[in-house]
């Protein structure tokens, strides 16, 4: 069963008869790989333009007591965008990717010059994001109770010694 739940993610992508064909008698099946099949041919259907059927599906998966919890929060997400759908939103495309994150992360170092700083800088956060990040020293921050932090009361917390930290923050 869990063969064909696999089987049915890679031909999502194909048509919904070989999704269909891969589910089987999954579809009909009460137990927690049941609930995954029949996401499944609920997604096709939404794929396929058919938010009717889709949107049933998905109200039925998200009001069922025995469906597991990440298919009763999934269900209740899509079944408003299918209903979204049957109103008359038009959804874009999704560009699928085939890369992996590792031949991503080889074609920046390679765009980099083979310099991994420069990859990592572009991936790092703004500056302006309200962390520091090393380098000047800055004045410390103020607790929301008005109060500021020293050097050892922050060194505390940091290492999960929370009596020196509140004795630092007095």
């Amino acid at each position: 069963d869990l063969a064909r739940i696999r089987a049915g993610y890679i031909s999502i992508s194909d048509s919904r008869a070989d999704l269909i064909k891969d589910v089987g008698p999954l579809e009909a099946d009460e137990t927690p790989l049941g609930f995954y099949g029949r996401e499944l041919l609920a997604l096709a259907a939404f794929k396929d333009g058919d938010y009717q059927t889709a949107e049933e599906m998905f109200r039925t998966a998200a009001s069922s007591v025995g469906a597991p919890e990440p298919v009763r929060q999934r269900a209740e997400e899509f079944a408003a965008l299918a209903s979204a759908g049957k109103a008359g939103v038009e959804f874009g495309e999704v560009e699928r990717s085939t890369k992996s994150d590792v031949d991503r992360f080889i074609e920046s170092l390679e765009q980099a010059g083979g310099n991994l700083g420069s990859v990592l800088e572009r991936a790092a956060p703004d500056e302006h994001d309200g962390h520091e990040h090393g380098g000047e020293e800055s004045a410390p921050e103020s607790a929301p109770d008005g109060g500021g932090t020293d050097e050892a009361g922050a060194n505390a917390a940091a290492t999960g010694d929370d009596a020196a930290a509140d004795q630092g923050n007095e």
